[in-house]
């Protein structure tokens, strides 16, 4: 199985979001986010719009970057499924 990790990069040259709440060049000192609910959470918590989710694993022969255009209406949306997948109460 291949392992993923959640990162968050911002800026040109990239630096990545550190577990000490910094800002880092090297991507051996990114933090990991478990998955990328809980990334989106936390960018949404921090009003962090103007980053990029990198996808990136073992084995893995690209990163995979999610633009922040990409996920800025989930957040505003709360992460809510879209409504053709919203079923009623």
């Amino acid at each position: 199985m291949l392992s993923m990790k959640v990162l968050l990069q911002k800026g040109d040259p990239p630096e990545f979001f550190n577990a000490t709440g910094s800002w880092e060049s090297e991507l051996s000192k990114a933090f990991a986010f478990p998955n990328l609910a809980t990334a989106l959470l936390f960018c949404q918590s921090r009003g962090l719009c103007d980053v990029k989710l990198v996808l990136t694993g073992e084995g893995c022969p690209y990163d995979i970057p999610l633009r922040a255009l990409d996920f800025r209406e989930l957040l505003s949306d709360g992460l809510s499924p879209p409504a053709s997948r919203r079923t009623s109460a």
